[in-house]
């Protein structure tokens, strides 16, 4: 008889977090350099909606881990936002919230929402309070109450009866 032994991967979701949020910094500079003329499509997936609304809300004039982008700015582009499986925190484009001015920068985002999501279900025990994800419970009755006139760009559909349990 031999063990069986599976190699495991840890996977630091908060470190993962930290990066796609990093990462925005980059994604916001690549957006400075495409024409303005030229309208952009930004999809995100789990960690990339992190990276999206990093960018966006570096764009919107706002500090992400203590830093700005003090050249990529919005300036009226037209940006259409996807988040799917979106590991971002419901609240977390609520004015003053972590990204904040990303909603001011995109001209519309769509949230691609999964009640039944496996590895958003486990979002809140990254850590203690840590809320549920946008990708599971989508923008609330509260946090679009919170968003004010920014709420009309946000749209929700709900994948669940699609996508069952899987996150891919």
């Amino acid at each position: 008889w031999r063990p069986i032994l599976v190699p495991t991967v840890k996977l630091d979701t908060n470190l993962l977090g930290r990066r796609a949020a990093r990462n925005g910094w980059y994604l916001a500079e690549l957006i400075r350099h495409i024409p303005r003329a030229c309208p952009v499509c930004l999809i995100g997936h789990s960690h990339g909606a992190r990276v999206v609304a990093s960018a966006l809300h570096l764009m919107g004039g706002g500090v992400v881990q203590g830093v700005s982008h003090p050249h990529a700015r919005a300036n009226g582009r037209l940006i259409r936002t996807v988040f799917a499986a979106s590991a971002v925190r419901h609240d977390w484009l609520n004015p003053g919230e972590r990204y904040g001015r990303a909603l001011c920068t995109a001209s519309a985002v769509i949230n691609l929402r999964n009640r039944h999501d496996a590895a958003l279900l486990l979002y809140p025990l990254r850590h203690l309070f840590s809320g549920h994800s946008l990708g599971t419970t989508g923008f609330t009755q509260r946090d679009r109450s919170e968003m004010r006139g920014w709420s009309s760009k946000a749209r929700e559909y709900d994948v669940t009866p699609l996508v069952g349990h899987r996150h891919m």
